[in-house]
């Protein structure tokens, strides 16, 4: 039987069976092209024991996450959507790949006398082009729908990571500021190195989800690795290493990353996710169900973990439950294309050719430009004796340049 199969991606959806367009999305609504500029502020501290032109990088870097969230609320109030899918995170991503830092300006302003301790303080001007703006968000919605979820959620986490290493960073501010004794002294030593650990991880982190973006995954292997070198107890390193394993097919060194990434946070629907895809790809559907069966335990809308556990049902021969995933799919997301055409295989082999037709149908609707949805409907009119609808999908297939 022939299945669509999706899989859930670090940062971004690699060389999969299928990748969906789920989502409409219309283009940016301004009169015309344009570039425009913002500015963000970033402000880090730096001790006599770092060099300064590490901690102005750090500051450069929060300037430029200032400048995007700021482009990001702007931007949203004149795009023009389909169900307000677009969002302000959307944006930042999509802007992120194409700003264009055109000023920077540092200052260094000492904290405290005789402190040892100085902020330094970058101001950014960043440009973006309106137009590769738009062909980026466009970009981002034809990944499929879990690379989407994933990307938003690493966002989110980085923002948060960053909106935290701000506060603690301010905190110390006014700690240096007040600090009078030897041992107040010595604990804002041993907080500033936690938050150097933690700004230098974020970093690593960040560089590392980039290269598995543009799919260089044995530069983002490294990276990860040094992330993990420096905090071992965050699940995201241990989750993106394993998507790049998984991209590289070696699925073990995945797996035992998945694992990680779950024994730190049980509640990483998307890890069990994957974890359940790489087995999967080794033909393990035993194990593959198992962790499907995790992430459904988390999420029970998760419809993509429905319809691969549907698949992996199939190929243990358990087709009435493989049915029932299929179903429970379409009920929780009647949009996810690869399920109507899974779905309506399956009715194919079961020789159930109407049905089979109706989901084929759907699976086109979706997916026009597939022939693989014209090619499976066409058997299917071969086999009820319709010859002449047979023949039509088989000239579209041609006229999308394929052959069977």
């Amino acid at each position: 039987m022939r299945i669509k199969k999706l899989l859930a991606a670090s940062i971004i959806a690699g060389s999969f069976i299928f990748t969906p367009n789920i989502c409409e999305y219309k283009t940016i609504s301004v009169a015309h092209a344009e570039i425009q500029n913002y500015v963000g502020v970033g402000e880090y501290i730096g001790s006599d024991d770092e060099t300064p032109a590490k901690a102005k990088q750090r500051a450069k870097e929060y300037a430029e996450r200032n400048a995007l969230e700021q482009a990001g609320v702007a931007i949203l109030s004149y795009t023009s959507v389909e169900n307000n899918i677009v969002t302000k995170d959307v944006i930042e991503i999509a802007a992120g790949g194409i700003l264009n830092i055109i000023d920077v300006k540092n200052e260094s302003l000492p904290i405290a006398n005789e402190s040892g301790y100085i902020k330094y303080r970058a101001t950014v001007t960043a440009q973006i082009d309106t137009e590769k703006l738009d062909e980026a968000i466009k970009e981002f919605f034809k990944r499929d729908e879990n690379s989407r979820s994933i990307i938003l959620d690493q966002n989110e986490s980085l923002k948060k990571t960053v909106n935290d290493l701000q506060k603690r960073i301010k905190e110390l501010e006014n700690q240096i500021e007040n600090a009078n004794t030897k041992q107040e002294k010595n604990k804002i030593k041993e907080n500033f190195a936690e938050i150097d650990k933690d700004a230098l991880f974020a970093q690593k982190l960040e560089a590392a989800n980039k290269l598995n973006d543009n799919e260089k995954y044995i530069e983002a292997i490294n990276l990860y690795n040094e992330a993990i070198e420096i905090k071992s107890n965050d699940s995201s390193a241990y989750f993106g290493r394993a998507y790049a394993q998984q991209s590289l097919k070696k699925y073990d060194s995945a797996i035992e990353d998945y694992k990680k990434a779950t024994e730190i946070d049980p509640k990483n629907e998307k890890a069990y996710y994957n974890c359940g895809n790489a087995y999967f790809e080794m033909k393990n559907y035993v194990e593959a169900i198992s962790n499907y069966n995790e992430a459904i335990k988390i999420n029970p809308n998760y419809s993509t973990a429905y319809n691969n556990r549907g698949n992996a049902y199939y190929y243990l021969g358990d087709y009435e439950q493989a049915i029932l995933d299929y179903d429970k799919t379409i009920e929780v997301n009647p949009n996810l294309s690869e399920v109507y055409f899974n779905r309506g295989s399956f009715y194919f082999e079961f020789e159930e050719y109407e049905l089979a037709i109706s989901d084929f149908n759907k699976y086109i609707e979706f997916e026009p430009n597939d022939p693989d949805g014209y090619y499976m409907r066409g058997q299917c009119y071969q086999k009820v004796g319709n010859l002449l609808k047979a023949q039509e999908d088989l000239k579209i297939i041609e006229q999308l340049g394929y052959e069977y």
